[in-house]
């Protein structure tokens, strides 16, 4: 029984230590882990709320404005996001936008792009389909 609890928790760390790569990846950084499904990247906690084979649903809080994630694009992803809380600005390639809470934007496949707050506390949702594997939960 024990054993057997032991390989179960050595094949989520194996898990977890894969997302953390691909996270790596996507954003260029080195990221924090906080738990299985949370990490932190420039001081952003990014949560991974629901997971499936069709899409990921993640959620990034940002306590500090001045915080941002790092530039990046999703190759074969669609990312929508969806301001739950706060303002924000949307750097999408070369264009800027404002969002405020309940704006909604597409991000096409492998467009550049970043959210930066412009309020403390500030809240969005990410929707990715496909999957993005950096946000898939630790073990899927």
């Amino acid at each position: 029984m024990l054993l057997q609890q032991t390989q179960k928790i050595l094949s989520r760390l194996d898990s977890v230590n894969d997302k953390l790569d691909a996270v790596r990846v996507l954003f260029d950084v080195h990221p924090e882990a906080v738990a299985a499904d949370v990490f932190k990247v420039n001081g952003i906690a990014v949560d991974t709320l629901f997971d499936s084979d069709n899409f990921t649903v993640t959620r990034a809080i940002y306590n500090d404005p001045t915080k941002a994630l790092p530039i990046h694009a999703h190759e074969n992803v669609v990312e929508y996001l969806i301001i739950t809380r706060g303002r924000f600005i949307l750097k999408l390639d070369e264009h800027v936008r404002m969002m405020n809470t309940g704006d909604c934007a597409s991000i096409p496949p492998g467009a550049k792009h970043t959210t930066i707050a412009t309020t403390p506390e500030s809240e969005v949702i990410g929707v990715c389909i496909p999957p993005e594997i950096a946000y898939r939960k630790a073990g899927s």
